[in-house]
C-alpha cells in the first residue's frame, strides 16, 4: 500500500511541478524590490513640496505595483493549495504505537512542508506588499482630496473690487495688443511674399461655404428627418432618437465646416506651431456652440410639439432656448480666453477675475433655468387638492348655503423634477453668492460642473433611448402591453440590461466633470471590471454586466424558440392546444432554469455552494411559505400530469368557465360572463373538479318533458326518438335513449336523453330539442300539461244563513 501511495504521489508531482528554487528566489529578488519601493514612496509623502502632478505619478506607479503583486499572487496561491492537497493525500504523521512509515514517505513529506513554508512566506510578504500599496494610495487619495478642498474654501478678493478689475483690464489690454500684433505680424509676412490677397481670397471663399453648410444643408436635412418620421408614433424613447438624429445631422455640417475653416487658415499660414492649442479651442468651441444649437433645437421641437421630448409651453420655448444656448456661449468663451490667455497673458489676476465673471453668469442662467414658471410637465402638474367643507355647509354649487373651502390639511408634494429645479436654483445662488464674496473657486466649481452634467446627462439619455429604440425596431412587441409573463419578464430583463449600461457610461465621464484625473478614472474602471474586494467577498462590474448580459440573450433566444416553436412546429403536428400550451410553458420554464444558473456561473458562485444554502432555506420556506411553494408545485403538477388544460371547460368551487392560462402559481378561467377567476393550483389539485373537456369534448345532454295523462306512452316516446334522430348535432353512438322517469303529479314525465359532438355546445342543442318537441307534440296532439289545484271555499254560518255545522262546498278552479 505504501508503496501504491508512493507512486501516487510522483505521478501527482509530475502532473503538477513545483516551482524551481532559481524561479523561487527570483519570486524573492521581486518581493524584495518592490517592499524597497514601497518604502521609497512612503518616504517622498513625507516632502510638502509634492505637487498634484507628481502625486498622480506616484499613484499610477503604485497601482502598478499592486497589480503586479496581485498578480504574482494569484499562481503562487495556486501551488500552496496543490502542496496542501499533497499533504493531505500523504495521512497524518503516524501516532505513538502505530507502524512508521517509510523513509521515502518521511523525506517526501519533509519536502513538501518545506517548500509549502518557503512558499508561504512569500505569499505573505506579497500580501504586506498589498497592503502598503492600499495604504499609502489611501494617504495620497487624501492629501489630494485635502489639496481639492482647500482649493474649493480659498477666498480671494470680491468680485466687485475696483482693483481687481483695474489690474485685470490692464492685463487683458496687452494680451490683446500681443494678439493684434501676432495678427499684424501675419499680414506684414503675407505682404512682403505677395500672397496676402491670395490668402484673404482663400479665408472668405472658406466662410462662404462654411455658411453654406450651416444654413441651407442643415435646414434640408431637417425637412428629410421630419419627411421620414411623419407616420411613425411618437413613442417617449422615439422622440429622444429622433431628437438626437436632427442634433447629428446638424452636428455633421458645422464639423465640416470648422474643420474647413481651421485647415483653410493653417494653409495661409495663420496659424503658428505655438498657437495650435488657440487654434483646436476655437474649433472645438464652434463645435460645442452648434451643437448646444442643434441639441436645443431638437429637444424643444418649437414647431413639432408632438415630437418635443421636454414638453414646454409655448411662452417658454424661446426663453429656454435662449438662456441654454447663452450657457454654452459663456462655457466657449471661457475655454477660449483661457487658452488665449495661456498663449498671451498667463496672468493669475485675470484668470481669477474671468472665472468669478463666469461664475456669476452661469449662476444667475441656471437659477433663471430652474424656475417653475419655465417648465410645464405633466407629471409636475399635481391634482388640485380636495376642497374641504365645514361641518353643516352645503355642497359649493348651493346658492343658498355657499360652502366655504378651507385649506387642506396634507401639503402637495412635489414631483422629481419639481426637486430638480429646486436644487438648481440653490445651486445657481450659492455659486453666484459664493464667487461674489470672493469664494471663486467654488462658485466657479460649482456652476461649470453643473451645465456639464446636465449636457452629459442628455447625451446619456440619448444613448439610452437609441439602446432602447433598436430593441423596439428588432421586436416590435417591446413597446406593446404584451400579457403574457414571459415577454414581460424578457423586456424587464431588457430595459434593466439597458439602464445599467446608460449607467456605466455616465459614470466615467462625471467623474472626470467633477475633478477627477483620467489615470485615477481609468484606475477605478480596470479595478471593477477586473475585480475589487471588499472584507473577503471579490466584486467584478464586468462580471455582473457580463452575467446580465448573457441571462438577457438566453431569455431571448428562449422566447425565440417559443415563437419558433409555436408559429412553426405546431400548426405542423397534430398535438393536442393544450399540450402546446404546456411544451410552450415548459420551454420557458426551463430557459429561465438555464439562463439563471448559467448567469450565476458566469458572476463565479460555487453552483455547489448555492444548492447548499437552498437546501438550507428549504426550511424555512417550507414554514414561511409553504402556500406558494404548494401552489409552485401544483402548477408543475398541472402542467405534466394535466387533468386540466388550456381551453378545458371546468367547474370548481370557486367558479365554473373555460381554463385561458396555467402558470406556476394560479390558473386563469375565463367564465361565460367574461369575468377572470384566478384560481391557486393548490386548489385544483387537492379538491374535486369537474372537467367536461377531459378526454374529449363529447358529452351528454338531458332534456326533460311531461306528457298528459291521457296520452299514448309509447307514442311519446317514438316521437321523441324520431326529434333526437333529426338533429344532425346528436350522435347514434352512443345512440339516443327516452326514458319513461316517473308519473308525475299532474303529467307523465319523460327525459330524453342523447350525446353531442362537442359540449360546448349543449345549451345550444337542448334548445334545438325543446323547440322540435314542442312542435311535434302540438302535430300530434299531446298535451304538455302544467299544475292544477282545486280550491274549495267555506262560509260561516252567520254569513250564509244555513244551519251551524253544515257545509256547503264551492268549487272554483284555480
Amino acid at each position: 500500500m505504501r508503496v501504491f501511495v508512493l507512486a501516487v504521489l510522483a505521478l501527482l508531482s509530475l502532473a503538477h511541478a513545483q516551482p524551481p528554487s532559481a524561479e523561487i528566489g527570483l519570486l524573492r529578488e521581486e518581493v524584495a524590490v518592490r517592499t524597497q519601493r514601497l518604502a521609497e514612496i512612503e518616504e517622498e509623502l513625507t516632502s510638502e513640496v509634492l505637487g498634484t502632478d507628481e502625486l498622480l505619478t506616484l499613484r499610477e506607479e503604485l497601482r502598478t505595483l499592486r497589480t503586479d503583486a496581485q498578480t504574482a499572487l494569484v499562481p503562487l496561491e495556486q501551488r500552496i493549495e496543490t502542496l496542501r492537497s499533497d499533504l493531505d493525500r500523504l495521512g497524518p504523521i503516524p501516532a505513538e504505537g502505530e507502524p512508521p512509515e517509510s523513509d521515502a514517505l518521511k523525506e517526501e513529506r519533509v519536502e513538501i512542508s518545506k517548500r509549502l513554508g518557503d512558499l508561504a512566506a512569500l505569499s505573505a510578504k506579497i500580501d504586506l506588499n498589498i497592503a502598503a500599496s492600499t495604504r499609502i494610495g489611501e494617504a495620497i487619495a487624501a492629501r489630494r482630496r485635502d489639496a481639492f478642498t482647500g482649493r474649493l474654501q480659498q477666498r480671494g478678493d470680491l468680485l466687485i473690487s475696483p482693483q481687481l478689475w483695474t489690474g485685470a483690464a490692464a492685463e487683458f489690454l496687452g494680451g490683446a495688443e500681443d494678439a493684434i500684433m501676432a495678427a499684424n505680424g501675419w499680414r506684414d509676412e503675407m505682404r512682403e511674399k505677395g500672397s496676402l490677397a491670395r490668402s484673404l481670397l482663400y479665408l472668405g471663399l472658406a466662410v462662404v461655404i462654411a455658411l453654406l453648410l450651416l444654413i441651407p444643408l442643415r435646414r434640408f436635412t431637417e425637412r428629410q428627418i421630419f419627411r421620414r418620421i411623419e407616420p411613425l408614433e411618437p413613442y417617449p424613447s422615439r422622440r429622444v432618437l429622433v431628437a438626437a438624429l436632427r442634433t447629428a445631422s446638424k452636428m455633421v455640417p458645422g464639423i465640416v465646416a470648422g474643420f474647413f475653416l481651421i485647415e483653410t487658415l493653417k494653409f495661409i499660414g495663420a496659424v503658428p506651431d505655438e498657437a495650435e492649442d488657440f487654434a483646436e479651442a476655437l474649433w472645438l468651441g464652434f463645435l460645442a456652440l452648434v451643437f448646444a444649437d442643434a441639441a436645443v433645437s431638437a429637444v424643444f421641437a418649437p414647431l413639432r410639439p408632438e415630437w418635443r421630448v421636454a414638453p414646454l409651453p409655448r411662452r417658454s420655448l424661446l426663453a429656454v432656448r435662449l438662456l441654454a444656448i447663452s450657457a454654452a456661449a459663456i462655457l466657449v468663451a471661457n475655454m477660449v480666453l483661457a487658452r488665449g490667455a495661456d498663449l498671451f497673458v498667463g496672468s493669475p489676476l485675470l484668470s481669477y477675475a474671468q472665472q468669478g465673471v463666469v461664475a456669476v453668469s452661469l449662476g444667475a442662467l441656471l437659477y433663471l433655468l430652474s424656475r417653475d414658471g419655465l417648465w410645464t410637465r405633466k407629471d409636475d402638474e399635481e391634482e388640485p387638492a380636495p376642497t374641504k367643507l365645514v361641518e353643516g355647509e352645503a355642497p359649493p354649487g348651493a346658492p343658498e348655503t355657499p360652502a366655504v373651502a378651507v385649506e387642506p390639511d396634507e401639503p402637495k408634494k412635489r414631483s422629481f423634477f419639481g426637486k430638480l429645479r429646486t436644487l438648481g436654483r440653490v445651486l445657481g445662488g450659492l455659486s453666484a453668492g459664493a464667487a461674489l464674496l470672493g469664494w471663486v473657486n467654488l462658485g466657479y466649481y460649482v456652476s461649470t460642473r453643473a451645465f456639464l452634467l446636465v449636457a452629459l446627462f442628455g447625451v446619456v439619455m440619448a444613448i439610452r433611448a437609441m439602446l432602447r429604440e433598436t430593441v423596439r425596431v428588432l421586436d416590435k412587441d417591446f413597446s406593446s402591453t404584451a400579457d403574457e409573463e414571459d415577454e414581460k419578464l424578457l423586456y424587464s430583463w431588457i430595459g434593466i440590461f439597458i439602464d445599467a449600461v446608460a449607467v456605466l457610461i455616465f459614470i466615467p465621464p462625471a467623474l472626470l466633470i467633477l475633478g477627477a484625473e483620467w489615470s485615477d478614472v481609468r484606475g477605478w474602471i480596470v479595478d471593477a471590471l477586473i475585480g475589487f474586494e471588499v472584507g473577503n467577498v471579490r466584486i467584478s462590474f464586468g462580471k455582473i454586466l457580463s452575467a446580465i448580459g448573457i441571462f438577457v440573450v438566453l431569455l431571448w433566444v428562449t422566447r425565440q424558440v417559443q415563437k419558433t416553436a409555436e408559429t412553426q412546429i405546431f400548426p405542423r403536428s397534430r398535438i393536442d392546444p393544450g399540450v402546446q400550451n404546456s411544451l410552450r410553458t415548459l420551454i420557458g420554464y426551463v430557459g429561465l432554469v438555464i439562463a439563471f444558473m448559467i448567469g450565476v456561473g458566469t458572476l463565479g458562485f460555487d453552483l455547489q455552494n448555492l444548492a447548499i444554502i437552498a437546501g438550507a432555506l428549504s426550511v424555512g420556506i417550507g414554514f414561511g411559505l409553504q402556500s406558494i411553494v404548494n401552489n409552485f408545485v401544483s402548477g408543475l403538477i398541472l402542467l405534466f400530469e394535466r387533468p386540466i388544460k388550456v381551453g378545458d371547460w371546468i367547474v370548481t368551487a370557486s367558479g365554473e368557465g373555460i381554463v385561458k392560462r396555467i402558470s406556476v402559481r394560479s390558473t386563469e378561467i375565463e367564465t361565460f360572463d367574461r369575468s377572470s377567476v384566478i384560481v391557486p393550483n393548490s386548489e385544483l389539485i387537492a379538491q374535486a373538479v369537474t372537467n367536461w373537456t377531459h378526454k374529449d369534448k363529447m358529452g351528454r345532454v338531458i332534456v326533460r318533458v311531461g306528457a298528459a295523462y291521457d296520452s299514448d306512452a309509447e307514442k311519446v316516446m317514438r316521437i321523441l326518438q324520431q326529434v333526437a334522430r333529426e338533429n344532425r348535432d346528436i350522435l347514434n353512438y352512443p345512440a339516443p335513449a327516452v326514458v319513461f322517469e316517473d308519473f308525475g303529479a299532474s303529467s307523465l314525465d319523460f327525459s330524453l336523453r342523447c350525446y353531442i359532438r362537442d359540449v360546448g355546445n349543449s345549451l345550444r342543442v337542448r334548445t334545438e330539442l325543446r323547440v322540435a318537441i314542442h312542435k311535434a307534440f302540438r302535430e300530434q296532439g299531446i298535451e304538455i300539461p302544467f299544475p292544477q289545484q282545486d280550491v274549495y271555499v267555506r262560509e260561516l254560518a252567520s254569513q250564509s244563513g244555513v244551519k251551524e255545522g253544515v257545509e256547503e262546498p264551492s268549487e272554483a278552479p284555480a
